[in-house]
C-alpha cells in the first residue's frame, strides 16, 4: 500500500515537475519572443519616424526651392527688362506730375526763366532708390540738366555714341518727339566695372518746354535686387518650433544663415 502511494506520489511529482519545466520554458520563450517583437516594433517605429521626418524635410526644402525658383524665373533678360521698364515708368510719371504741378502753380506769375530754374532744381534734387536720378535734355539732344555730371549741362550730345555706336541722346530726343515717351536700351559706364554695362532708360516729353525727362537703370542691378529679395524671403521662412533654412553654394561657402549671420561669406 505504501509502495503504491509512493509510486503515485513520484509519478505526480514527475508530472508536476514536467508541467513546471514546460511552463517555465514556454514563459522564457514568450518573454524572448515578446522582447524580439518589442525590438522589432521599436525599430520599425524608428524607421517610420525617420522616414516621416525625412519626407517632411524634403517637402519643406521643396517649398524653399520653389520660392527661389519664382525669383529666378524673373531674372530672364526679357522679364528683367519688363520689370525695369514698369519701375522706371512709374518713377518718371511721378516726377512729371511734380514738374507739371510747379508749372501750373507759377506759370504766368513769375518770369519764365525763373520758372524753368524752379522746375530744373526740383528734378535735380529728386532721387529714388539707392542711385536713381533724372536728367533733362531738349529735342535737339542738348543737355538741360544732369544732376550727377553738371559738366554736361548745355552740351550738344547729338553725336554722342555708346560703345555699340548708338547715338543714345539723339534716340532719347527722337522717342520723345515721335511717341511722347518710350524706352531706349544702350550700354553706359558703371562704377566698379571696366566696360560699359547694359542699361535701359525711360524718357518722357515735358510738353510746356519740350524737355525730355529721362531716368535709367542697369539691368544687373535688378538681378542683384532679386537675389537679395530671394535670400531675404528664404531667411524669413520658418517651420515647426525651431526650423529654418540656410543656403550655401557648391564650394561650399555660406551664402545666407538666418541665425548666425557671422557665417555668411
Amino acid at each position: 500500500m505504501l509502495n503504491s502511494i509512493s509510486i503515485k506520489a513520484k509519478l505526480l511529482l514527475i508530472v508536476i515537475s514536467s508541467i513546471v519545466v514546460v511552463s517555465v520554458a514556454m514563459l522564457i520563450q514568450s518573454v524572448v519572443s515578446l522582447q524580439e517583437t518589442s525590438d522589432a516594433v521599436i525599430e520599425k517605429f524608428k524607421e517610420d519616424a525617420y522616414k516621416t521626418k525625412e519626407e517632411e524635410l524634403q517637402n519643406y526644402v521643396s517649398l524653399a526651392i520653389k520660392t527661389v525658383e519664382s525669383y529666378y524665373e524673373r531674372t530672364s533678360k526679357e522679364k528683367i527688362k519688363n520689370e525695369v521698364q514698369a519701375y522706371l515708368k512709374n518713377q518718371t510719371n511721378f516726377m512729371l506730375s511734380i514738374m507739371q504741378g510747379e508749372y501750373d502753380k507759377y506759370q504766368g506769375k513769375i518770369p519764365d526763366a525763373q520758372l524753368k530754374e524752379i522746375i530744373k532744381n526740383a528734378v535735380k534734387s529728386a532721387k529714388y532708390g539707392e542711385t536713381g536720378y533724372f536728367w533733362i535734355n531738349d529735342l535737339d539732344a542738348i543737355i538741360v540738366m544732369h544732376p550727377t555730371n553738371p559738366s554736361l549741362d548745355g552740351k550738344d550730345m547729338k553725336e554722342y555714341k555708346d560703345q555699340n555706336g548708338k547715338k543714345i541722346f539723339t534716340e532719347f530726343a527722337q522717342v520723345a518727339k515721335t511717341s511722347g515717351d518710350g524706352f531706349v536700351d544702350y550700354v553706359w559706364p558703371k562704377p566698379g566695372y571696366e566696360t560699359p554695362q547694359d542699361k535701359v532708360s525711360y524718357v518722357k516729353l515735358f510738353k510746356p518746354y519740350n524737355w525730355v525727362v529721362g531716368t535709367g537703370e542697369y539691368v544687373d542691378n535688378v538681378t542683384a535686387k532679386l537675389q537679395e529679395e530671394a535670400l531675404r524671403a528664404i531667411g524669413d521662412m520658418k517651420y515647426g518650433k525651431d526650423g529654418y533654412y540656410w543656403i550655401n553654394d557648391s564650394k561650399p561657402t555660406m551664402v545666407m544663415h538666418p541665425i548666425n549671420k557671422a557665417l555668411d561669406g
